[in-house]
């Protein structure tokens, strides 16, 4: 059966990722499998409400906060993090 691992988004050392002098393009944080690396995805929908400026895979954001954070859809981060974000919280199944 398996089980979901958990790691609050809090606990990993976040910043938000600002361009073009904006806040909250996206959000960094240190990878919670490795704790060697950083980690990042870009928002769809910037905390600043400017149009994304990068190129690649956007997520749809909910929440401004690192403890409120919610992305829409499931995270694939090259085998490092395949899950959810959910309120702060990362969300994983293992097998």
């Amino acid at each position: 059966m398996p089980r979901r691992m958990v790691w609050r988004l809090d606990s990993l050392q976040p910043e938000w990722v600002a361009q073009d002098g904006g806040w909250g393009h996206g959000v960094r944080w240190t990878c919670g499998r490795h704790a060697s690396h950083p980690l990042e995805v870009y928002f769809r929908n910037p905390c600043d409400g400017l149009t994304p400026t990068v190129a690649g895979r956007l997520y749809t954001r909910i929440g401004t906060s690192f403890s409120t954070l919610t992305l829409v859809e499931d995270v694939d981060l090259d085998g490092c993090f395949i899950g959810w974000v959910v309120d702060g919280l990362f969300l994983q199944e293992v097998h």
